[in-house]
């Protein structure tokens, strides 16, 4: 997916609909990060939703 120079991962959710709230884990090119890192091109950014269970 392409997204604009200098967006960040909270914008890549809102572009995809995912809430922040579903989010529990950013990884940008296997290295954890917060919503506010900026994208840079080639970059691959994987999302994980909190998980549950017993």
């Amino acid at each position: 997916m392409e997204v604009a120079d200098g967006a960040t991962v909270a914008e890549l959710l809102d572009l995809l609909g995912i809430p922040p709230a579903q989010t529990k884990l950013i990884f940008v090119n296997n290295v954890g990060r917060d919503e506010d890192h900026v994208i840079k091109a080639d970059e691959r950014v994987a999302i994980f939703p909190p998980v549950a269970g017993g």
